[in-house]
């Protein structure tokens, strides 16, 4: 079997695309070809090409006016001309988005889609606006999801099904020295260090992990908080900042940006935060719990699972 994996950005690696790094690796173990295409060049092309994955290009516009559809039109021929090219059996989206441009695409050469739903935050006009319901297969990463799909979308139940992504170990056996790790970001001897390490976005709820740091603080003084992540919006990592100095953290708190090697601070925490509003599954936070850190997190979603 052969699958065309269709991914939507280039220059980001964050969990939806390292879960999806492991899901190539796998299905390639067993023997599946698995190619992605992708709208341009950037880091997350380069690391599928470290493993070994090839990448294809072309721009993906969805339909944005009705007065303007030659963009979209054009990517539908494209993702054509790459599954007839390439011969491939299934396409499969990551995420809700592409299915809007595949689905005619695969639908001409008489091919199978699949989309793989990896967030709850989706509203039902996303759903039935990139036609769902006429995916040959939805797999969502978590019960709770596949019920917001069920809840929103014309679909039938039996075709969505919970796939809960797997996660290699040997992505998180990563030897550091933790002493040297705890020096470079000046972390005072005796400190226990929370963080959160997530995308920097409003969803993550990195806002609550901040005021829930300013109540520590105050009854925990050897206490040092951690945020790492990287995020498309200025504003919204610089009102963190002001943030954290109102309430007296700075001092407190490392921001460290984003970091390819990240289990490494995973290991580095001593509690291991999630304060999102929405979450499909939080892969952030079973890694800590494969390398033995107790977490906490917002009772939402796939959290709770």
């Amino acid at each position: 079997m052969k699958v065309l994996f269709v991914h939507e950005y280039s220059d980001n690696v964050a969990g939806q695309e390292v879960s999806l790094l492991d899901r190539l690796e796998g299905l390639g173990a067993r023997g599946i070809q698995c190619e992605v295409l992708l709208p341009g060049e950037g880091e997350f092309a380069d690391r599928l090409r470290q493993a070994g994955v090839p990448v294809r290009k072309a721009q993906l516009y969805r339909v944005e006016s009705r007065l303007r559809p030659l963009p979209y039109m054009r990517t539908v021929a494209a993702i054509a001309g790459h599954l007839a090219a390439g011969r491939f059996d299934l396409v499969h989206c990551s995420g809700i988005y592409p299915h809007q441009y595949c689905l005619p695409a695969a639908r001409a050469l008489g091919r199978p889609t699949v989309v793989h739903i990896n967030t709850s935050a989706y509203t039902r006009y996303c759903y039935n606006s990139n036609m769902l319901r006429r995916a040959n297969l939805t797999i969502t990463v978590s019960d709770k999801v596949r019920t917001t799909v069920l809840e929103h979308a014309d679909v039938r139940p039996w075709r969505v099904v919970t796939l809960y992504d797997g996660i290699q170990q040997e992505r998180l056996d990563e030897p550091f020295d933790r002493d040297a790790l705890r020096a470079e970001l000046k972390i005072p001897k005796g400190h226990k260090v929370v963080g959160q390490l997530a995308s920097l976005i409003p969803r993550k709820g990195f806002d609550t992990f901040v005021e829930a740091a300013g109540i520590v603080a105050a009854r925990y003084p050897k206490a040092t908080f951690l945020i790492m992540g990287r995020g498309d919006d200025p504003n919204f990592e610089g009102a963190l900042h002001r943030r954290v100095e109102k309430l007296g953290l700075g001092s407190r708190t490392r921001f460290v940006g984003f970091k390819p090697n990240y289990a490494r601070y995973i290991d580095l925490l001593d509690i291991s935060v999630l304060a999102s509003r929405a979450e499909g599954l939080p892969r952030i936070l079973v890694e800590s719990q494969m390398l033995g850190k107790p977490v906490v997190g917002t009772a939402v979603d796939g959290i709770m699972e």
